[in-house]
């Protein structure tokens, strides 16, 4: 029976290619993992705004019958460190079963806010739904306050969502 997997390799290579952003040392020797011994890629908004994601867990179900990928994405400025947590899941057909994220700030006041899981049905487009959900989220710490950067993160998370689906194998 073929086992689903993770590309951590096909993700950096996708990631690479996203136009919203410019990683900021990219080979095909590390597919971009060049940040933090190798377990980080990092990376700019068209802004110029620092982001960095973390090489992904990955736990695959009895019988291989689906795959949980989760990864903590960092906003990296002034020497706060915001961070998102991710989780997806995802069937045979490479398809979302649910997502779900928590964002939480340093800078603005030490809190957090979770997502409401995501579950993939007719009708439902994960990506939007759960980017939506974490602009939510982001709202609701900054306040009256805004910060385009910490705002962006939304962006960054289905960025990296997207290219989470496109690397999971079957082989």
């Amino acid at each position: 029976m073929s086992q689903l997997s993770f590309d951590a390799n096909a993700f950096g290579a996708k990631m690479h290619a996203q136009s919203l952003i410019k990683l900021e040392k990219y080979d095909t020797s590390n597919f971009g993992w060049e940040d933090k011994d190798h377990f980080a890629m990092k990376y700019k908004d068209g802004n110029g705004r620092v982001f960095r994601t973390w090489r992904q867990d990955v736990s695959v179900c009895r019988q291989s019958a689906a795959i949980l990928v989760s990864s903590k994405l960092d906003q990296d400025r002034d020497g706060y460190d915001d961070h998102l947590v991710m989780l997806a899941s995802f069937n045979r057909e490479k398809a979302f079963v649910t997502a779900q994220a928590s964002v939480q700030s340093f800078k603005h006041s030490r809190e957090s806010q979770s997502t409401p899981i995501v579950v993939a049905k007719e009708g439902i487009d994960v990506v939007t739904t759960l980017s939506q959900s974490i602009a939510a989220c982001i709202k609701t710490i900054l306040g009256k306050h805004s910060d385009d950067g910490f705002e962006y993160l939304s962006t960054i998370a289905s960025i990296n969502l997207q290219c989470m689906q496109q690397s999971i194998v079957l082989r």
